[in-house]
């Protein structure tokens, strides 16, 4: 029966994942946000599903800047969204599509996992949808579907609910699950990797501490992170020779100013009635004053759960927000345009060499959206369970239009983009043509029109 409605749940979660992403959803085989990220992202994701089942162990030689090997590294290598793209790629031949399914799926996967975690907290089904509702349909996400791996966090509540309850159980087949989850997360954004890793670094100690029997527990865990360690270490090859022979290193980029999660997105009916007086920062992130309200609710009475497990994972989501929120800032501490002071992204990023290659500070309001779901899931449950009988299937569908309408701005940008019989002649003539020398295209266009 719970199988049933989880499928259900993840039905109705891609039927919203359809009307968030049009009218790119709508002609997926043709239509991208941009002509940037999504065609280098679909290229990414063809090389995999093409190197995957011919030469895996030379996965990383792509067959882009010539004559330097592993030239995959020179970004992301996307495996984990692969897992999905592939099969529609091998039916279908047309990577665009199999990207934009990948992002559809994404994005249920996202709201369907938060929404199995937060059943096992919250114990209501209708409040649980909403926490995965809000968890996958904001305006960050919104912003960032030309950028699938920034979407992918549906790993992320799976591999924590699994920590949770390798710590109440004890059982292998719950850390298997996590070390499973924590892989596959690791395997979709390198972000995220480093995110999650940070997060095990005060979750489990936490775990550890207050829970009756916890340090015993910890040795279940040691197989699937020495496993999850084996499996990025050799992935991450590559990367470090590039590293070496480049000597690459990302500059640091701002972070967010604090008022950027209040300031609703352009175009969305919030925006008519509050409006900021500072730049813009690199990416929307309003939080929704509904969902803030939920979840102040839901910090209020949740305070006194009965349950320690519960409570002690309840705490965690809410650190988990507090944590991500203090990083998104930055290297500089930031609110209304006047700045406040440094801020401890910056340690991070002098201290921890690996996040010398993540530039974006502000990717981990991921973090924030996390935490943020669970509390505003559990503000829900309070108040679900303060409504009248006849009232409350009015409430739940209000919520349901209301909490991804403060987010709505008009629809997806788009671009169609020619495939299939509508690609160019040479490139179907080069997509044909054994491989032999290498091939460079002229002239060579200025940055403006290269895309195109």
């Amino acid at each position: 029966m719970e199988i049933r409605r989880t499928v259900v749940v993840f039905l109705f979660f891609l039927a919203l994942a359809v009307v968030f992403t049009a009218p790119i959803s709508l002609a997926p085989h043709e239509r991208v946000a941009n002509d940037g990220d999504p065609l280098h992202i679909s290229w990414i994701l063809a090389w995999d599903a093409h190197q995957l089942i011919r030469d895996p162990v030379h996965l990383f030689d792509s067959n882009s800047f010539y004559p330097y090997r592993s030239s995959l590294a020179f970004s992301e290598h996307l495996l984990g969204i692969a897992v999905f793209a592939a099969p529609v790629f091998y039916l279908s031949g047309n990577a665009l599509l199999a990207q934009n399914i990948s992002l559809l799926l994404t994005l249920a996967l996202s709201a369907t996992g938060m929404y199995v975690l937060a059943k096992e907290v919250l114990g209501r089904t209708d409040a649980a949808v909403l926490a995965g509702m809000i968890f996958a349909f904001h305006t960050y996400n919104f912003h960032e579907v030309p950028r699938i791996q920034l979407l992918s966090a549906q790993w992320f509540p799976l591999a924590l609910l699994h920590l949770h309850r390798t710590f109440l159980t004890g059982r292998r087949r719950d850390a298997a699950l996590f070390g499973l989850y924590f892989v596959l997360q690791g395997l979709a954004n390198t972000y995220y990797l480093f995110y999650f890793a940070l997060l095990l670094a005060f979750w489990i100690p936490a775990y550890a501490i207050f829970l009756d029997g916890g340090w015993r527990r910890v040795s279940k865990l040691i197989p699937p992170i020495g496993v999850a360690g084996a499996v990025f270490g050799l992935l991450a090859i590559p990367y470090l020779r590039m590293l070496r022979d480049f000597g690459y290193q990302r500059s640091l980029a701002e972070g967010l100013d604090l008022l950027e999660y209040l300031r609703p997105p352009d175009g969305s009916f919030f925006a008519l009635f509050f409006s900021f007086d500072l730049p813009r920062s690199v990416a929307p992130q309003f939080l929704g004053f509904l969902v803030i309200g939920l979840a102040v609710v839901g910090v209020v009475t949740g305070r006194g759960h009965r349950e320690r497990p519960t409570r002690i994972l309840l705490w965690l989501c809410l650190a988990t927000a507090f944590l991500g929120l203090i990083l998104s800032l930055g290297p500089t501490v930031r609110f209304g345009g006047a700045e406040l002071g440094g801020g401890p992204y910056l340690w991070l990023y002098e201290h921890v060499p690996l996040f010398r290659v993540l530039r974006s500070p502000e990717r981990m309001s991921v973090l924030v959206h996390f935490g943020l779901a669970i509390a505003a899931g559990l503000g829900a449950k309070a108040l679900f369970s303060r409504v009248s009988t006849r009232a409350l299937p009015w409430v739940r569908v209000l919520l349901l239009v209301l909490l991804p309408y403060e987010h709505f701005t008009g629809g997806q940008p788009f671009m169609s983009v020619p495939t299939g019989a509508q690609a160019p002649e040479v490139y179907r003539w080069l997509g044909q043509t054994p491989p032999a020398d290498p091939v460079v295209e002229l002239p060579l266009y200025p940055r403006s029109q290269l895309r195109r």
